[in-house]
């Protein structure tokens, strides 16, 4: 998204314009509201087991 700037300059009296790329704010907002997180379910999720467990002894 582009924005238009006007900088008035106090010294010598002359006005700048210029074009600036700025990220859309309601963009932004949505993705505060509507965060896109991902949820395992626990129960159907184990972690590999890093050594296997020896039973015969």
């Amino acid at each position: 998204m582009k924005r238009k700037i006007i900088v008035n300059d106090k010294k010598t009296g002359k006005v700048i314009e210029g074009e600036v790329t700025v990220r859309a704010y309601d963009h932004f907002q949505g993705q505060l509201k509507n965060p896109h997180i991902v949820r395992r379910n626990k129960k159907k999720y184990c972690r590999k087991q890093k050594y296997k467990n020896d039973y015969n002894l």
